[in-house]
């Protein structure tokens, strides 16, 4: 397993050691024992295809991106211990957001 694992009170923090910046995964003790989960934001392009190790990138494809990000998150709560997969989870809430695409230009 390549995490670097930091606990801080109720909070642990995953980190891979390829991400330099940010935890890719935060887990949160509540008083009732649940664990409420953060994970990291990404595409399922680069990211994911990184990830996962895929020869193909879904660029510009939200069909086969959106899988690919729940694909890596699988493999992130498989990976650090916290569970068997996403269908052991409840998801209470998603955030997500979109931006514009580099490419083509709109301008």
């Amino acid at each position: 397993m390549d995490w670097e694992i930091k606990r801080r009170g109720r909070v642990t923090y995953y980190r891979k050691k390829t991400n330099r910046v940010f935890s890719d995964l935060v887990v949160e003790e509540l008083d009732n024992g649940d664990l409420k989960i953060r994970f990291v934001g990404m595409t399922g392009a680069r990211a994911a295809t990184n990830e996962l190790d895929l020869d193909d990138t879904a660029r510009m494809d939200p069909e086969r991106e959106i899988p690919r990000t729940f694909d890596t998150w699988d493999l992130y709560v498989r990976e650090a211990g916290i569970c068997d997969g996403l269908r052991d989870l409840d998801f209470l809430e998603v955030h997500s957001f979109g931006a514009a695409p580099k490419e083509p230009s709109p301008i």
